[in-house]
C-alpha cells in the first residue's frame, strides 16, 4: 500500500501588485504611488520582509490621503494583502483582500481589470487556506470575465488558467488540470517568449502535475528547464526558484535517486529558512520533504524532528484545523508507522481525519485518504473486520469525488483487494486488483512504480487461486519494471524478489528461490531495516523476507539449518521492534498484531529445540506471551517488563557483521550506479562513461564473489562450531564414562550410595550409560531425540505456565530413569549424578514423576556434573569442609533494564542465609551461617571482582542473589552497575577455595547451544560446586528454599550439599515452607524444580 502525503509546491500566480494612476488627484497621492511602486519592486525581488514595512506605510498614507473607504486605497490594501500572503500570514491577508474587493467592485464595477485582479488574489488566498470550492468558484468567474474582456490569448488569462489548474490539481482532478496547465504555458510562451518568469512558473506547475501522475521522466526536463530559467531571471534565492528546487528534489526522491535529491532538498530548506524565515509555510513544506527523504534513507533520528517541526509550523501559521495541518499530522503518523510505533500513529490519524471531515467535509478526497490510513493501521494489526468498512467507504468516496479512473481510486481498489486477499477471499480480491491495474496502466502508464505494485499484487492473488503460470509471468514483469524504474537496490524491488521467490518455492524450485531471497534480504538490510518502501517500511519487509529465506534454507536439509536459525532470528528481532511499537494500543489490538507475526517465532523455536538450544527456544516463545513477560525477568514479575532481545552466537554475530558489511558495499555500488546514470543523462563524455561502466561491471562481479565468500565462510564456521561441540561432547562422555566410575570407587562409602547416569540422545535412539564403582553399562532406548526434545519442552512449558505437567514428567521418567533403576535393582542407590547432553541439560530432573506418584527428588538426591554437558570431574572427590563460613551478596533494587521490578525477597534471603553484625538492615541473629553480607550499595563491581579472585574474603561459600539474564549476559550488582559473563572471564577468576557458589538468579544454570551457562563457567574455573537455576525463578520462593538448604546442610556439616537441596525441595513439596505473605502455593514445581546442583555433591 502507498499512503504517504507528499508536499510539492505549485507556484500559484498572484496577479501583479497594483499601481493605480493616482498622481495629482490629491496632495500626497504621488507619495502613495511611490511607496506602492517600491512595494512591487521589493515583492518581485522576493524581499518580503522589507516589502511588508513599505506596504504598511503605503496603506497608512493612502488612508490618510483618501480616507479608509476611498477606492484609491484599494491598491495599497491589495498590495499589503499580497505581501502577507507571500509571508504565509493568511489570517492578516484575508480581511484586507475582502475590503479591497468591496471598494473596487463599488468604484470600478465587477469586471474591471483591477477588480478581477483582487478577486483573483482572493481566490488564491482561499486556495492557500484549503478552501478549494471557494477558490474554484472565484477563479472560474475571473477566467470567464477575462476571456470575455481581454480575449482568450491574453497573458492575464494564462495567469488564471494556471491557478485554476492548481485547484484541480489539489483536488486530484489531474485530467482537468493538465490541459489548463498546458494552455497556460503555451499562452505565456507566445506572449513573453521562452525566457520569462511566468513561463518558468508554468513549467514548474506542469512538471509537478506530471510528477503526481507518475510521469516522472516527462516531469524531469520541465523541472530542469524551469529551475534554469528561475536561476537566471530571479536568482538562486528567489522564493519561486526555491519552489522548483524543492519539487525537483522530490522528483529525484520519487525516482529513488536519493543522492541527487538530498542536496537539492537541503539547499531548498536552508534558503527558505534564510529568505522566508523559519516559521513560513513554505519552510514547513521543505522540512516535510527533507524529512521524507531522511526516512527513505533510514535516518529517522534526523527525520522525526523535522516532521514534528513541520506540524508545529502548520499549526501556528495555518491553524490546528487547517487541511495542511492534517497533511502534517498524516505524514508524521506515516513516519512513526514506518518505524513500527503503531501506538503513536493512531491518535495522529484520528485527528487528521477529524480535521478533514470538519474542514473539507465527509465527501472530500482527503477524507478518503484519512479513512484509508486508518484502515492500513487496522489491517497491519490484523484487525480485518475493522479495516473493511473503512476501505469500502474510502473507495466509494473516491469514486464519487474523483471518478472511477483516478489513480487514488486505483489505490483504494488495490488496498481493498489486499485486505480481501489477507482474509482469504481471493475471488473477491481478483477483480479489484485487475481494475486497479487497468486504471494505473491507463492513467499512470505501464512503466509507473504503482503499476508494478499492481502487477505484483495481482500475481500473488493468482498464486493464491492456484494459477501459478499467470502469477509467475506477472511477478517477473513486476520485478523487471521495478528494477528499471526504481533500481535493483530499492526496497520495492526487494519485495518483488521476495514475491517471485515465494512462487518458485511453492513449486518446489528452492534452488531458484534462494538467490532471490538472499538478494532481497541484502537490499532490505542495506536499507537499515528502517527505510520505508511504503508506510509499512522496509522493516516489515525485512521481517517477511528474512523469515522466508530461513524457511527456504530449511528445505535444503540439516546442513543449512544453522544459517536458517540466523535468518529466523533476524526476522523475529525485527518483528519484536514492530511489536514494541504497539504500546498504547488496546490489548485486543496488540494481541491481534501478535497473531499476525507469530509464525516466525514458532518456526525459530522449533528449529532451536532441534539443535539442543531449548533455553533460547523458550525465550522466543515467551516473547509471544505478553502476559508472561514479567515472569521472564526473574522473581515473580510485576508490570513493566520489556521484551528481551534475541542474542547471537559468535558464529551468528560474525555472519551478521559480514552481511551488514557486504550490504553496505552493495549500497555504495548502487549509489555509484545512479551517479553514472545521472552523468549519462547530463551528457558526460562517452569515453568517460564507458570506462566507468567497465569499472562498475568489475565491481559488481567482485561483490557477487565476496557475497558468495561470506556465505561459504559462514557455512564453514557453523560446521566447525558443530564439529567442535560434537568433539567436546564425545570427550566429556568418554571422560565421564571412565573417570566417574573410578571416582565413585575412590569415594567408597563417603556419603550415600551413588550412581552415575550419562544421557546421550541422537537422531534415532537414546543412549544411557549407567555408572557405578564397579564399571559402566550402556543401555539403548528406541526413542528419537526429537521425541525427547518435545517432551522436555512440554514439561518446562507446563511447569512455568502452572499447567498439568504430570503426563510429560511421567513419560520422561519412564524413558530416562526407569531403565537405569532396573539395571541397578536391589543396590539401594540413594543418589544419582547425571551428565545430560543436548536439551536434556535443560530438564528439571527433580520434577520427573515415578509410577508411585513421587517426584524423582523425593526418591533420590540429585547432582549434575554440569547442566551444559561439559562433564568436568575436577574437585568432585574433595571432601566438603566440616564448618562453613560464607559471604552473601544481594541486589534488591529495581532496574529499568530488568523491567523496573524490585527484588523484595533478596533482603530476606541474604539476612536468612548469613548471620552478621547488624549493618544491612537485618536482625543480627537471624542467619543460619556466620559470615559477611553485602546488600545493595555495598555489592559493587570491585567487591565482586575481589571475591572471585585470590584476595577475596576467607569464606567457604559465596551466595549471590540478584537479577541475571543469559542473553545478552547481564548480572545486576547492588550499586546498579552490570557485568557480563565475558567480563567475569576477563577477571581470570580463581574459585578453587569455594566449596559452593550459589547463583540465586534467573537462568544461571542454562546454557544455549555452544554457549556455557554462568554456573558452568564458574564451575569450570575452579568452584567445587555451583547451585544454579534452569529458568527465571520466583522471588517469593527463592528466600525460603535457600535458607532451608543452608539450614539442612548446617553451619557444621550435617549432610552433603545434594542431600541438603533434596531436603529443602521436599520441604517445599510438602508445604512446610511458606513465603512471607503466606499466600503463594510453593508446592508447585515452578518454585522448587529449577534449582540444580552442579559438581561436588558431598
Amino acid at each position: 500500500m502507498n499512503w504517504r502525503s507528499r508536499l510539492r509546491a505549485c507556484i500559484l500566480a498572484l496577479c501583479p501588485l497594483g499601481l493605480l494612476g493616482t498622481a495629482g488627484a490629491q496632495t500626497g497621492a504621488a507619495d502613495v504611488d511611490a511607496l506602492n511602486a517600491r512595494v512591487v519592486e521589493l515583492y518581485a525581488q522576493g524581499h518580503y520582509d522589507q516589502a511588508l514595512a513599505v506596504a504598511r506605510e503605503a496603506l497608512a498614507q493612502a488612508e490618510a490621503t483618501f480616507g479608509p473607504r476611498g477606492a484609491e486605497a484599494s491598491t495599497s490594501l491589495g498590495n499589503l494583502a499580497g505581501v502577507y500572503q507571500a509571508l504565509g500570514r493568511y489570517d492578516a491577508a484575508q480581511p484586507l483582500l475582502e475590503r479591497a474587493l468591496a471598494l473596487r467592485e463599488q468604484a470600478l464595477g465587477p469586471e474591471h481589470p483591477d477588480t478581477l485582479r483582487t478577486l483573483h488574489n482572493l481566490a488564491g488566498l482561499h486556495y492557500a487556506l484549503g478552501q478549494y470550492a471557494q477558490a474554484l468558484r472565484l477563479y472560474q468567474r475571473v477566467l470567464t470575465a477575462r476571456e470575455r474582456s481581454l480575449g482568450p490569448e491574453h497573458p492575464d488569462v494564462a495567469v488564471t488558467l494556471n491557478n485554476l489548474a492548481a485547484v484541480h490539481d489539489a483536488l486530484g482532478q489531474y485530467a482537468l488540470a493538465l490541459p489548463l496547465y498546458q494552455r497556460a504555458l503555451a499562452l505565456r510562451e507566445q506572449a513573453f517568449g521562452p525566457e520569462h518568469p511566468g513561463v518558468a512558473s508554468s513549467l514548474n506547475n506542469l512538471a509537478a502535475l506530471l510528477d503526481s501522475m507518475g510521469r516522472y521522466h516527462e516531469a524531469l526536463p520541465l523541472y530542469q528547464r524551469a529551475l534554469a530559467l528561475q536561476d537566471k531571471l530571479s536568482g538562486p534565492e528567489h522564493p519561486l526558484t526555491l519552489s522548483t528546487l524543492n519539487n525537483l528534489g522530490l522528483l529525484y526522491r520519487n525516482l529513488g535517486r536519493y543522492d541527487e535529491a538530498l542536496p537539492l532538498l537541503q539547499r531548498a530548506l536552508a534558503l527558505r529558512e534564510q529568505v522566508l524565515g523559519p516559521e513560513h509555510p513554505d519552510t514547513a513544506t521543505s522540512l516535510n520533504n527533507l524529512a521524507e527523504l531522511y526516512g527513505a534513507l533510514g535516518r529517522y533520528d534526523e527525520a522525526l524532528p523535522l516532521y514534528r517541526r513541520t506540524l508545529a509550523i502548520s499549526e501556528q501559521t495555518l491553524g490546528p484545523q487547517h487541511p495542511g495541518t492534517a497533511v502534517a499530522l498524516n505524514n508524521l503518523a506515516d513516519a512513526l508507522g514506518a518505524m513500527g510505533q503503531y501506538g503513536a500513529v493512531l491518535p495522529l490519524y484520528q485527528r487528521a481525519l477529524a480535521i478533514r471531515e470538519q474542514a473539507l467535509g465527509p465527501q472530500h478526497p482527503d477524507t478518503a485518504s484519512s479513512l484509508n490510513n486508518l484502515a492500513w493501521l487496522q489491517r497491519t494489526m490484523g484487525r480485518f473486520d475493522e479495516a473493511l468498512p473503512l476501505l469500502q467507504r474510502a473507495l466509494a468516496l473516491r469514486e464519487q469525488a474523483l471518478g472511477p479512473q483516478h489513480p487514488d481510486t486505483a489505490s483504494s481498489l488495490n488496498n481493498l483487494a489486499d485486505l480481501f486477499d489477507a482474509m482469504g477471499r481471493h475471488d473477491a480480491a481478483l477483480p479489484l486488483y485487475q481494475r486497479a491495474l487497468a486504471i494505473r496502466e491507463k492513467t499512470l502508464g505501464p512503466q509507473h512504480p504503482l503499476t508494478a505494485a499492481s502487477l505484483s499484487n495481482l500475481a500473488s492473488c493468482h498464486a493464491s487461486l492456484g494459477e501459478d503460470d499467470q502469477a509467475l509471468t506477472l511477478q517477473q514483469r513486476a520485478l523487471a519494471l521495478r528494477e528499471q524504474t526504481l533500481g535493483p537496490a530499492h526496497p520495492d524491488t526487494a519485495t518483488s524478489l521476495n514475491n517471485l521467490a515465494w512462487l518458485h518455492g511453492r513449486a518446489g524450485r528452492w534452488d531458484e528461490a534462494l538467490p532471490l531471497l538472499r538478494r532481497a534480504v541484502l537490499v532490505l538490510s542495506a536499507a537499515d531495516a528502517n527505510a520505508p518502501a511504503d508506510a509499512g517500511g522496509a522493516r516489515l519487509e525485512l521481517a517477511i523476507a528474512s523469515g522466508n529465506l530461513a524457511y527456504a534454507l530449511q528445505q535444503q536439509g540439516p546442513a543449512a539449518s544453522d544459517e536458517a536459525i540466523y535468518y529466523y532470528k533476524l526476522s523475529v528481532s525485527t518483528r519484536q521492534h514492530l511489536r514494541a511499537g504497539t504500546a498504547g494500543l488496546d490489548a485486543a489490538t496488540r494481541a491481534s498484531f501478535t497473531g499476525t507475526v507469530a509464525g516466525a517465532y514458532r518456526a525459530l523455536s522449533g528449529l532451536l529445540i532441534a539443535h539442543g538450544r531449548i533455553a533460547e527456544a523458550e525465550r522466543v516463545l515467551l516473547l509471544l506471551q505478553e502476559a508472561q513477560l514479567s515472569d521472564y525477568l526473574r522473581r515473580n514479575g510485576g508490570s513493566g517488563a520489556q521484551p528481551q532481545a534475541l542474542a547471537w552466537t559468535p558464529e551468528e554475530a560474525a555472519l551478521r557483521r559480514d552481511l551488514d558489511d557486504i550490504a553496505a558495499r552493495w549500497g555504495d555500488y548502487e549509489r555509484q550506479r545512479r551517479e553514472l546514470l545521472r552523468r549519462a543523462r547530463e551528457g558526460a563524455p562517452a569515453e568517460d562513461l564507458a570506462r566507468e561502466r567497465e569499472r562498475l561491471d568489475q565491481r559488481r562481479l567482485q561483490l557477487r564473489s565476496q557475497t558468495e565468500n561470506v556465505l561459504q565462510d559462514a557455512s564453514a564456521r557453523f560446521a566447525g562450531a558443530s564439529l567442535e561441540a560434537s568433539q567436546r561432547r564425545q570427550q566429556s562422555l568418554q571422560s565421564a564414562r571412565t573417570g566417574l566410575s573410578a571416582l565413585l570407587a575412590a569415594l567408597g562409602r563417603e556419603g550415600p550410595r551413588t550412581a552415575g547416569l550419562l544421557l546421550l540422545p541422537d537422531e534415532h535412539a537414546l543412549t544411557l550409560i549407567v555408572v557405578t564403582d564397579q564399571g559402566a553399562v550402556p543401555l539403548l532406548r528406541p526413542v528419537a531425540q526429537a521425541e525427547i526434545d518435545t517432551q522436555v519442552a512440554q514439561l518446562r512449558h507446563s511447569i512455568q505456565q502452572r499447567q498439568d505437567y504430570r503426563p510429560a514428567a511421567r513419560a520422561l521418567y519412564d524413558q530416562l530413569i526407569a531403565p537405569a533403576e532396573a539395571q541397578l535393582a536391589g543396590q539401594e542407590i540413594a543418589q544419582w549424578v547425571m551428565l545430560p547432553f543436548g536439551n536434556l541439560g535443560a530438564l528439571p530432573f527433580a520434577a520427573l514423576l515415578a509410577p508411585d506418584g513421587r517426584h524423582l527428588v523425593e526418591r533420590y538426591a540429585l547432582a549434575l556434573l554440569t547442566a551444559d554437558g561439559s562433564g568436568g570431574l575436577q574437585g568432585l572427590d574433595t571432601p566438603s569442609r566440616t564448618r562453613w563460613h560464607g559471604a552473601a551478596l544481594g541486589a534488591s533494587q529495581a532496574d529499568a533494564e530488568f523491567g523496573s521490578i524490585p527484588l523484595q525477597g533478596v533482603r530476606s534471603e541474604v539476612c536468612g542465609v548469613i548471620r552478621a553484625a547488624d549493618d544491612s538492615g537485618c536482625p543480627q541473629a537471624t542467619g543460619v551461617m556466620a559470615g559477611q553480607r553485602y546488600l545493595d550499595r555495598s555489592f559493587t563491581r570491585a567487591l565482586l571482582q575481589r571475591q572471585l579472585g585470590p584476595l577475596g574474603d576467607e569464606v567457604d561459600f559465596l551466595h549471590i542473589a540478584t537479577h541475571y539474564q543469559a542473553q545478552p549476559s547481564r548480572l545486576l550488582l547492588g550499586d546498579g552497575s552490570k557485568v557480563s559473563a565475558q567480563e567475569l572471564l576477563g577477571w581470570e577468576p580463581q574459585l578453587s577455595r569455594y566449596d559452593l557458589i550459589t547463583l540465586s538468579a534467573c537462568d544461571s544454570g542454562s546454557g544455549s547451544g555452544a554457549l556455557q551457562s554462568l554456573g558452568g563457567m564458574l564451575r569450570s574455573h575452579g568452584a567445587r560446586a555451583v547451585l544454579a537455576t534452569l529458568w527465571p525463578v520466583a522471588d517469593i520462593g527463592a528466600a525460603p528454599l535457600m535458607v532451608e538448604f543452608y539450614r539442612q546442610r548446617g553451619e557444621t556439616r550435617a549432610m552433603g550439599k545434594a542431600e541438603a537441596l533434596r531436603q529443602a525441595q521436599r520441604a517445599m513439596i510438602g508445604g512446610r515452607l511458606r513465603d512471607e505473605s503466606g499466600q503463594a502455593d510453593l508446592r508447585q514445581p515452578y518454585f522448587w524444580a529449577p534449582y540444580v546442583l552442579m559438581g561436588n555433591w558431598l
